[in-house]
């Protein structure tokens, strides 16, 4: 079987009115302002623009208008997942029109193959652990891995060039890797790992079945600290296309990770609703950080980059469903740990080169 790259989005012209336009990277923090793209590609950025004639103009209503997110890190290539969390670039090392063609066909999101892009896993190949060692994995008779695991990989890392590392998801971890000062380590976590803790597993929940394993609170506060400080510079999904018959296995043998990419921006949202983080500290890890270290040009509101920006809803209050992705294409039973997570905000659209390429209902 072999997977059909994403259909190429045609340049577009649209005018997007009465934004708060966001983007820290560029010093914007613009409350009612207008956005144009031509031709796929921003051309100004203003209090107000007139819109020229045939340009579709979209009236934002005050909500946040924000660069397209990018992911570095994941395991199954899904982009309608992708488009609905507003990511509109995929980045891999990998040929992934070798995978599986096991979804519908749909515009967007840009698929750019960096030859050099490999992740180093900080943790040991001699750690086969299913949970971390303590007191939940030895109730649930789990065989557990060390609590130092990733302090243990880096005093062994040898030093190399500039190399992504993760996903970082423990505080001695991140607080070895801060005493480091290693320029050229660029840690990357995951979502996961600063929204769900190890007791997510318990009853043998194979919907929490990561790897590296979920950890102790501490840990995950860990990880919010580093995002917030700076020793974490960017955050991927790590998306793993769960079904519930992938799940529905004893817990060594259920497949690991989770479908990330549909709420990536939520559970960032998440941070800064709660007060845990801020806008300012977080956007950068999920737009242009990725995008300078893979010296790509979107990522940014800056007149002349292409137009691949997301409307979003900061606050709006749902529930998570993973399956929510689906609506309009093949319907397959994905699931994950934070289906039905009570949570504000979210993507109202997604725009490719001008185009809109979903549109929640």
């Amino acid at each position: 079987m072999t997977e059909q790259p994403p259909l190429p989005v045609p340049a577009g012209n649209i005018l997007i009115t009465n934004a708060h336009i966001f983007d820290p990277a560029e010093g914007l923090d613009m409350k009612g302002a207008d956005l144009l793209i031509i031709d796929g590609v921003i051309r100004d950025i203003a209090l107000t623009i007139d819109a020229p004639l045939g340009v579709e103009t979209i009236n934002a209503k005050g909500h946040l208008l924000l660069p397209g997110l990018i992911d570095c890190d994941f395991v199954d290539y899904d982009p309608i997942s992708a488009l609905y969390g507003g990511i509109t670039t995929l980045v891999t090392g990998k040929n992934t029109a070798t995978n599986s063609d096991n979804y519908d066909q749909v515009m967007g999101p840009r698929l750019h193959c960096h030859a050099n892009h490999q992740i180093e896993r900080p943790i040991l190949a001699s750690e086969t652990g299913l949970a971390l060692a303590g007191d939940t994995a030895n109730r649930m008779g789990l065989e557990g891995i060390a609590v130092d695991a990733e302090t243990n990989f880096l005093k062994q890392f040898p030093p190399k060039a500039t190399t992504l590392l993760g996903p970082m998801s423990s505080y001695f971890g991140l607080d070895h890797l801060r005493h480091m000062q290693d320029d050229g380590l660029i840690a990357l976590t995951h979502p996961a790992y600063f929204s769900l803790n190890e007791l997510a597993i318990v009853g043998y929940d194979t919907r929490a079945k990561f790897f590296p394993p979920l950890r102790l609170d501490f840990d995950r506060q860990g990880v919010i600290d580093a995002l917030n400080d700076g020793t974490i510079k960017i955050i991927a999904s790590g998306h793993v296309k769960t079904t519930r018959d992938d799940k529905s296995l004893p817990f060594a043998q259920a497949k690991a990770g989770m479908p990330a990419q549909t709420s990536m921006l939520t559970m960032l949202l998440e941070l800064t609703n709660t007060g845990a983080s801020d806008l300012n500290s977080l956007l950068p890890l999920v737009t242009t950080n990725p995008a300078n270290h893979f010296d790509l040009p979107q990522g940014r509101l800056k007149a002349g980059t292409p137009g691949d920006v997301i409307l979003v809803d900061p606050t709006k209050p749902h529930r998570l469903l993973a399956n929510h992705s689906r609506q309009g294409h093949r319907q397959e039973d994905i699931v994950c740990p934070l289906d039905r997570r009570p949570v504000q905000g979210c993507v109202i659209k997604t725009i490719i080169n001008g185009h809109t390429v979903f549109e929640r209902t």
